[in-house]
């Protein structure tokens, strides 16, 4: 059925879209208006209304039930309005400023509904199991998530994996990421020793103790372990700008010969250290 309702300069007011006969509604928006606003809202008796979601066509954003809608000033638009159940959907405006804002509805039949997931809150989901394969999820949040299998792959990702209750909490192994390949002391300052990578256990190597390696940036709840692999002793300097054990910044420590260093982020390019033992002796 197509129905259009026209809003002029400060008129507001409730109009309805009935009878409801089929399962999907498509509004579309269009005129000069200026500071206009308005909600969807459906009804099963005509009498008492309720906020429903709509899905904006052209930008594919879901607009939450009994959240008002603000479009841009005279820019037309296109919503698709689940209406499967209802006897009347209902456009509610509460605002419009200048000008004149027209709606077109036009309700339409379809096999299935792509809202059978979407709730007033804005949430979208599902109570079926969903395999979701090469998707991009934008800051999720996860409830309920007490097992999976498979790789759960966050390389893609930067921030912190947490739990409710603050812990990053994982049972079974967790493998760190190493750097095996040696990385050469270099220099004789900060500002020109060897770049050391991005992972929790490094590799180093050195020909003179005169020489450095650079930690990346850290950031509070790091932990890095260097494997110094020659018979010679090596400094470790923070990122610039940070520092070791409370020294001045830019500071270099000591790294063992054959030994290695225990680093422990506790603040922002904050570091402390602790020497590594030598490698146990063959029993």
């Amino acid at each position: 059925m197509d129905k259009t309702l026209t809003f002029t300069t400060v008129t507001t007011g409730k109009l309805a879209n009935k009878p409801i006969t089929d399962m999907q509604c498509a509004v579309a928006l269009s005129g000069d208006y200026t500071g206009l606003s308005f909600k969807f809202e459906g009804s099963v008796d005509g009498t008492n209304f309720f906020p429903i979601a709509a899905i904006n066509r052209s930008t594919g954003i879901i607009a939450p039930g009994g959240t008002a809608i603000s479009p841009s000033n005279a820019t037309n638009n296109i919503w698709t309005v689940p209406c499967d159940g209802f006897t009347d959907i209902q456009i509610d405006v509460t605002a419009i400023s200048t000008n004149t804002a027209t709606f077109k509805l036009n309700t339409y039949s379809v096999v299935g509904s792509p809202f059978e997931y979407v709730n007033n809150s804005g949430a979208t989901g599902s109570t079926a199991t969903e395999t979701l394969t090469n998707k991009t999820l934008t800051a999720p949040v996860i409830n309920g998530a007490s097992s999976a299998s498979g790789n759960f792959d966050l390389s893609g990702s930067s921030g912190t994996f947490i739990t409710s209750t603050g812990l990053n909490t994982l049972s079974g192994k967790v493998a760190q990421k190493v750097i095996a390949t040696p990385v050469a002391a270099a220099g004789s300052s900060a500002s020109d020793a060897a770049a050391l990578g991005s992972a929790n256990i490094l590799t180093i190597s050195s020909d003179s103790a005169a020489k450095g390696v650079k930690l990346v940036a850290g950031v509070a709840g790091d932990i890095v372990t260097i494997i110094a692999t020659t018979a010679t002793a090596a400094i470790l300097y923070p990122a610039t700008g940070g520092t070791i054990n409370g020294g001045s910044a830019n500071a270099g420590y000591l790294i063992p010969a054959s030994k290695g260093t225990l680093c422990v982020c506790t603040a922002t390019n904050t570091w402390t250290t602790y020497d590594l033992p030598a490698k146990s002796t063959a029993a």
